[in-house]
């Protein structure tokens, strides 16, 4: 936990840095478009096994995945952005384990996500723009032909309210 902390004060101390650094250069403001990429981590999940008498506790764990995306919006010149972002993220599942078993799987999790997005920008004389944000949306969560090796699979999917907190840098590749 000290780990943590520490991770996060030096982290806001290189932001407050950036954004202090030399006289604030202005963004123009407007229209923008932009794409995105990463790779996506899921924690365990815990599940509960139906079967009639007894219910079971289980962990289904996922493997690393992947999110790609679009965005747009406008950005304002005081450092304000609003957007829209379409991200789609999907990771296999490796197993599932329970009281005293530990199973393969096959099958896939994956989502849509629609989210309205609100950005600060911290304007500094660099082309790098450290930033802070939160989203609100909906996400199509989707479990495709999830069984353990050999059985019949489970396919299922709901959509439901999607949020989300965001910090990063971006960095300006042309500044006109």
């Amino acid at each position: 936990m000290v780990l943590r902390r520490d991770s996060l004060c030096l982290a806001l101390v290189l932001l407050a840095l950036m954004a202090a650094a030399g006289s604030a250069r202005a963004q123009i403001p407007g229209w923008y478009l932009g794409g995105e990429g990463a790779w996506s981590h899921l924690n365990d999940q815990s599940a509960t096994v139906m079967n009639p008498g007894s219910n079971t506790p289980a962990k289904i764990h996922p493997g690393e995945g992947f999110a790609a995306g679009a965005n747009g919006g406008y950005e304002f010149g005081s450092g304000l952005r609003l957007e829209g972002e379409l991200v789609y993220r999907r990771h296999d599942e490796k197993s599932v384990s329970g009281p005293g078993v530990n199973l393969p799987t096959h099958g896939s999790i994956d989502n849509l996500a629609i989210m309205g997005n609100a950005y600060y920008d911290f304007h500094n004389s660099t082309r790098f723009t450290p930033y802070i944000g939160a989203g609100v949306g909906a996400a199509r969560l989707h479990l495709d032909d999830f069984n353990n090796v050999g059985a019949p699979g489970l396919s299922a999917s709901d959509w439901q309210l999607a949020y989300q907190g965001i910090a990063g840098v971006r960095y300006t590749i042309d500044p006109n």
